[in-house]
């Protein structure tokens, strides 16, 4: 039986290299060299505390800790990408963004004291947005919606009074 905890970590790593290298090419989106380098902490956390008494063997319990960190990795990497907001796909010249759409002054004007709901509501209709059905696929929730029809209401009672 080999001593890995007397063993250094180069001399370590030289023994289980192919292992390591087999994981690190997995491509899921991850850079390989950052992929090799987790890698390389999960082999010293084995080197550090394997031991026999586990009831595994080390090629075993380095497997298993490999493939556990690399669908751990995997996992956080897409539910970053999933993290994205529908409404962060929403084009550069909505009303909500920092520039003005070319002839929208007048109606942004009038938008001004509308709550964020119904400015947002006012946005997707000026895009061409005009079904509740469409609003919700860009993003907005029931409630959004009705409030921003409540404030959209209220702005034109104000105007018209």
């Amino acid at each position: 039986m080999t001593d890995y905890k007397g063993m250094s970590f180069e001399e370590f790593e030289g023994q289980w290299i192919g292992m390591m290298k087999r994981f690190s090419g997995w491509q899921f989106g991850m850079p390989q060299e950052d992929l090799e380098q987790e890698l390389r902490v999960v082999m010293w956390q084995v080197k550090e505390n394997w031991s026999p008494t586990k009831g595994a063997t080390m090629s075993t319990y380095l497997w298993n800790a490999m493939w556990n960190k690399t669908n751990k990795l995997r996992c956080q990497l897409n539910f970053t990408k999933s993290r994205v907001p529908p409404t962060a796909y929403s084009p550069l010249d909505d009303f909500l963004s920092l520039s003005t759409p070319a002839g929208l002054s007048d109606e942004l004007d009038l938008l001004k004291g509308v709550g964020e709901d119904g400015a947002r509501l006012a946005n997707e209709i000026l895009l061409g947005y005009d079904k509740p059905k469409l609003w919700k696929t860009r993003g907005l929730t029931a409630e959004q919606i009705e409030n921003g029809r409540a404030q959209l209401a209220r702005a034109l009672e104000e105007i018209n009074a």
